[in-house]
Protein backbone atom coordinates (compact mmCIF):
# COMPACT_ATOMS: atom_id res chain seq x y z
CA UNK A 1 0.00 0.00 0.00
CA UNK A 2 1.49 3.35 -0.95
CA UNK A 3 1.90 6.30 1.40
CA UNK A 4 -1.20 8.17 0.19
CA UNK A 5 -3.45 5.15 0.84
CA UNK A 6 -1.85 4.71 4.27
CA UNK A 7 -2.64 8.34 5.05
CA UNK A 8 -6.27 7.93 3.94
CA UNK A 9 -6.54 4.77 6.07
CA UNK A 10 -5.17 6.72 9.04
CA UNK A 11 -7.77 9.42 8.49
CA UNK A 12 -10.54 6.78 8.45
CA UNK A 13 -9.30 4.99 11.60
CA UNK A 14 -11.48 5.39 14.65
CA UNK A 15 -10.20 4.99 18.19
CA UNK A 16 -12.87 3.96 20.66
CA UNK A 17 -12.68 3.45 24.40
CA UNK A 18 -14.54 0.57 25.97
CA UNK A 19 -14.79 -1.16 29.32
CA UNK A 20 -13.55 -4.73 29.47
CA UNK A 21 -15.20 -7.54 31.46
CA UNK A 22 -12.86 -6.90 34.40
CA UNK A 23 -13.83 -3.18 34.50
CA UNK A 24 -10.69 -1.69 33.00
CA UNK A 25 -10.91 0.84 30.20
CA UNK A 26 -9.20 -0.07 26.96
CA UNK A 27 -8.95 1.43 23.50
CA UNK A 28 -9.59 -0.23 20.19
CA UNK A 29 -8.93 0.92 16.67
CA UNK A 30 -10.80 0.04 13.53
CA UNK A 31 -11.02 1.44 10.04
CA UNK A 32 -14.37 2.91 9.09
CA UNK A 33 -14.62 1.33 5.63
CA UNK A 34 -17.32 3.72 4.45
CA UNK A 35 -15.19 6.72 5.42
CA UNK A 36 -12.11 5.11 3.81
CA UNK A 37 -14.01 4.58 0.55
CA UNK A 38 -15.34 8.14 0.65
CA UNK A 39 -11.81 9.51 1.12
CA UNK A 40 -10.56 7.48 -1.85
CA UNK A 41 -13.41 8.70 -4.06
CA UNK A 42 -12.78 12.30 -3.01
CA UNK A 43 -9.10 11.87 -3.78
CA UNK A 44 -9.97 10.53 -7.25
CA UNK A 45 -12.29 13.48 -7.80
CA UNK A 46 -9.51 15.87 -6.80
CA UNK A 47 -7.12 14.15 -9.21
CA UNK A 48 -9.61 14.49 -12.05
CA UNK A 49 -10.22 18.15 -11.18
CA UNK A 50 -6.50 18.95 -11.03
CA UNK A 51 -5.96 17.15 -14.33
CA UNK A 52 -8.75 19.14 -15.97
CA UNK A 53 -7.37 22.36 -14.50
CA UNK A 54 -3.93 21.56 -15.89
CA UNK A 55 -5.26 21.35 -19.43
CA UNK A 56 -5.57 25.12 -19.32
CA UNK A 57 -1.84 25.44 -18.66
CA UNK A 58 0.93 25.87 -21.19
CA UNK A 59 2.73 22.77 -19.91
CA UNK A 60 2.94 20.27 -22.79
CA UNK A 61 3.87 17.44 -20.40
CA UNK A 62 0.36 17.58 -18.96
CA UNK A 63 -0.94 16.10 -22.19
CA UNK A 64 1.03 12.87 -21.59
CA UNK A 65 2.51 12.66 -25.05
CA UNK A 66 -0.67 13.60 -26.88
CA UNK A 67 -2.94 11.12 -25.10
CA UNK A 68 -6.48 12.21 -24.27
CA UNK A 69 -7.82 13.64 -21.02
CA UNK A 70 -9.20 10.29 -19.87
CA UNK A 71 -5.76 8.73 -20.19
CA UNK A 72 -4.25 11.56 -18.15
CA UNK A 73 -6.82 11.09 -15.39
CA UNK A 74 -6.23 7.32 -15.45
CA UNK A 75 -2.47 7.79 -15.19
CA UNK A 76 -2.80 10.29 -12.35
CA UNK A 77 -5.10 8.00 -10.36
CA UNK A 78 -2.83 5.01 -11.04
CA UNK A 79 0.25 6.95 -9.94
CA UNK A 80 -1.40 8.40 -6.82
CA UNK A 81 -2.58 5.03 -5.51
CA UNK A 82 0.24 2.90 -6.89
CA UNK A 83 -2.17 0.52 -8.59
CA UNK A 84 -0.66 -1.80 -11.16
Amino acid sequence: MNERLKELRRQATLVESYTTNDGTVAEGKHVDLEKFAELIVRECMDIAKRTGDNFGSANPDVLAGGQGAAFCVYQNIKNTFGVE
